[in-house]
């Protein structure tokens, strides 16, 4: 009640950019390593750490190990479309939607892609 949680595995070496939040929420390396840019600059987060993000933030990480992220967010929406609009700002170049599924545009561009190379 009133809690969204979301957890990505994170492989050794992996660069994620985020996107901007319009609210507070918590950042949490539950395991391995992470360098996060934080709102006081690049930060290595280990297991256990925590950090507040700020709304306007888009957080960017490298995976230095295997490792495990997660937010949490105040939220009473269950429809995770309506969490996203609620929670962050419209992101047309995003390629990935709610579920960290592959956008049909970006789909498309593999298949035509894939199509010319024939």
């Amino acid at each position: 009640d009133g809690m969204y949680c979301r957890k990505l595995f994170r492989p050794e070496g992996t660069v994620i950019v985020g996107k901007v939040h319009k609210k507070p929420h918590f950042f949490l390396c539950a395991k391995g390593e992470i360098i996060a840019w934080t709102e006081n600059g690049m930060k290595i987060l280990k297991e256990g750490d925590v950090i507040c993000s700020q709304p306007g933030t888009k957080r960017v990480t490298l995976a230095l190990t295997d490792a495990i992220g997660i937010t949490i967010h105040p939220t009473e929406k269950t429809d995770l479309d309506e969490i996203e609009a609620e929670l962050l700002e419209p992101d047309e170049t995003a390629l990935f939607d709610s579920s960290n599924n592959l956008k049909d545009l970006v789909l498309q561009a593999e298949k035509i892609k894939a199509l010319r190379s024939n």
